[in-house]
């Protein structure tokens, strides 16, 4: 039977749409449609117990196989309807014309494996029975996920794949795990979303529209009109047209966006683009990718030929694999619990307290059943990295995830301390630590924390507010984030030395002004020491004057300030200086604090040493450590108060 393009017509209120508005919740970037599209399939699988294979593959179609493909697609039905629309149509338009143009079309085919596929009639029997069908397809702002620990369960994420097609059109085909009762095989259907437009075949049609086969209701007039999905081999034939064939115990979803683009990004070739969803999938699912509950692979095909493959592996990236390594040391018992690590490539795990609020509602007996407040706790593990090493794009990060394995926030992790060493942290939340009741309740508490981007955890989402008594979440919440970042800063930051010299590590960040410009001298910084005497600073510096001019009779002075640097990163200016000696200084005060040094103008360098006052510097503390600034400017001085 043939198939066509059949859309809803506009209702008799004259009420129209522009589109949907969830797309525009979303930034159009590369990243958000991997984050999405694999948490999708992983909610679909079963996690830890079959793997969901996952397959990126750019299609690029030119000539001939471009026209095959747009044939097989009722082209010509479905540009009539988007070149009619007015309202936003401007970039459809210049889509349609940039292909004619260049003679080329690119797809971007997302296929799962090892999933439940489209299961579910043709619509929805009422609001309780899972239809994913119906929840992909047909529906806006439905989620038919089964758990809370799923990744999503909003209904957002689908509206992505329209999103990112030039002609807002996107294809489908499964084999569902389970098939309705008078259907077999493989499924086929293709939906465009677009705002409300007017053609002379389709009259005034409301937005969306389908390919399949149409189906009336009798005495119903155009409002009777519908597309159903095909089946069996009929569905076999228009699949391999559309580059959606399945095996027939191939489980899963296959997912064409035809037209791809990055919407709101310039266009770039496919080769960046094979390259950014590999980098994607490695930032958002690495704990995913490493636990095996997934694979990723990414290809590049041309008229049918395949150009490149890509398999996504962290354990084989340079700075991801850390993150891997890390994990697989926990998840094999190898990796010890410490409370500090010494030296460079230490790592160790520790336990840091969240506090789950009281759930009000849920099913008794269930694992989201209501339940009091109570205290639990997450894995943290915890490495020290080499400098030397490629480690900028995970230094400093702190990876918080539950149990799907996607990662939902890795940012927070810089400045815990000024004594602070390169690390890397990754916090197991909920399941992700372990499978018992605190874990899953956890669990089921920052599922519902997040917002529909799943790239934070919130005190007010409505999960929250329809499940838990709120009094209180928003300070649990930043408990548990101060408490992780101490527990942390706790491991990484070096150990206090009093009496004696500070380790190199710390001293490197003492840092010493370099004043330049404006006839001002510069100045750089030899050597330095300092260490903790009693109450007080004991400190050491060399000053080198690189700008001399053998010409110049004026002194010169300098002046030399401290700072205070605390747990957090932030400093204070401090007038703590109580003493300074200098054997190449003409003269030396000290002036409300301030060390004001002057020399000769035929002085090049200078040894200086310093004490600080115990009553004007704040308590030394184990994390905390002074800053030296020095500046300097020509002319001596002769009357400082």
């Amino acid at each position: 039977m043939a198939i066509e393009w059949v859309f809803d017509p506009a209702p008799p209120s004259g009420s129209r749409s522009g589109g949907s508005a969830a797309e525009y919740g979303f930034k159009g970037q590369i990243d958000t449609l991997v984050r999405e599209t694999v948490q999708n399939s992983l909610d679909a699988g079963k996690l830890g117990e079959n793997r969901v294979d996952i397959k990126y593959r750019f299609i690029e179609l030119t000539d001939e196989k471009m026209q095959n493909f747009l044939d097989s697609i009722r082209w010509d039905s479905l540009r009539d309807n988007l070149e009619s629309v007015t309202r936003n149509g401007e970039l459809i338009q210049n889509a349609i014309h940039e292909m004619y143009k260049s003679n080329r079309l690119l797809l971007l085919c997302i296929e799962d494996r090892g999933t439940t596929g489209l299961t579910g009639s043709e619509q929805r029997d009422n609001d309780i029975d899972t239809n994913r069908f119906s929840a992909l397809v047909r529906d806006e702002l439905y989620s038919d996920k089964d758990t809370e620990d799923a990744g999503g369960s909003y209904g957002l994420g689908k509206i992505l794949l329209w999103a990112y097609s030039a002609f807002k059109t996107v294809l489908f085909s499964s084999i569902p795990s389970i098939c309705p009762s008078d259907k077999e095989g493989l499924r086929f259907i293709g939906r465009t979303s677009l705002p409300y437009h007017e053609t002379k075949i389709d009259g005034r049609c409301s937005g969306s529209g389908w390919l399949g086969i149409k189906r009336t209701v009798e005495n119903a007039g155009e409002f009777g009109r519908w597309a159903e999905s095909v089946w069996g081999q009929e569905a076999v034939h228009h699949a391999f047209q559309c580059y959606l064939s399945r095996a027939t115990d191939d489980y899963g979803l296959s997912t064409v966006i035809v037209g791809f683009e990055e919407p709101g990004e310039e266009t770039r070739k496919v080769s960046e683009l094979v390259e950014s969803i590999k980098q994607s999938a490695m930032e958002s699912f690495w704990p995913a990718l490493t636990r095996g509950f997934i694979s990723v692979t990414v290809t590049h095909e041309l008229d049918g030929d395949l150009i490149r493959e890509v398999q996504v592996n962290p354990t084989e990236d340079e700075q991801f694999g850390i993150l891997a390594d890390l994990l697989k040391e926990y998840d094999s018992n190898v990796l010890e619990n410490k409370r500090r690590l010494d030296k460079t490539n230490d790592s160790a795990w520790i336990d840091v307290d969240i506090e789950v609020p009281e759930r009000i509602s849920g099913e008794p007996g269930t694992p989201n059943e209501p339940h009091k407040a109570f205290t639990g706790s997450v894995k943290v593990l915890v490495k020290l990295l080499n400098e030397d090493n490629n480690i900028d794009s995970i230094k400093d990060h702190i990876y918080r995830f539950r149990r799907p394995g996607m990662v939902i926030r890795h940012n927070g992790g810089s400045g815990l301390s000024i004594s602070a060493r390169p690390y890397i942290a990754s916090v197991l939340c909920g399941i992700a630590a372990g499978n018992d009741v605190k874990n899953e309740r956890i669990e089921h508490f920052l599922r519902s924390a997040e917002p529909p981007a799943h790239d934070e955890w919130r005190h007010d989402t409505k999960a929250v507010k329809a499940n838990y008594n709120t009094l209180g979440i928003k300070a649990k919440l930043s408990r548990f984030d101060n408490n992780l970042r101490k527990a942390i800063r706790d491991l990484v930051s070096l150990p206090e030395k009093k009496g004696g010299t500070l380790p190199k590590e710390l001293l490197k960040h003492l840092r010493f002004g370099d004043s330049s410009g404006g006839g001002h001298p510069r100045f750089l910084t030899a050597t330095t020491e300092a260490q903790i005497d009693g109450n007080h600073w004991t400190f050491k510096t060399k000053i080198m004057r690189t700008k001399l001019d053998s010409r110049e009779t004026e002194p010169w002075t300098a002046k030399i300030k401290l700072k205070y640097a605390v747990d957090g990163g932030s400093s204070n200016d401090v007038k703590a200086i109580k003493e300074v000696k200098c054997d190449e200084a003409t003269t030396i005060k000290i002036h409300k604090g301030d060390a004001l040094l002057e020399f000769s103008p035929d002085v090049s360098q200078a040894n200086i040493v310093g004490i600080t006052s115990e009553d004007d510097l704040p308590a030394i503390g184990t994390h905390a450590v002074i800053q030296i600034n020095v500046d300097g400017e020509k002319g001596g001085f002769s009357n400082a108060n």
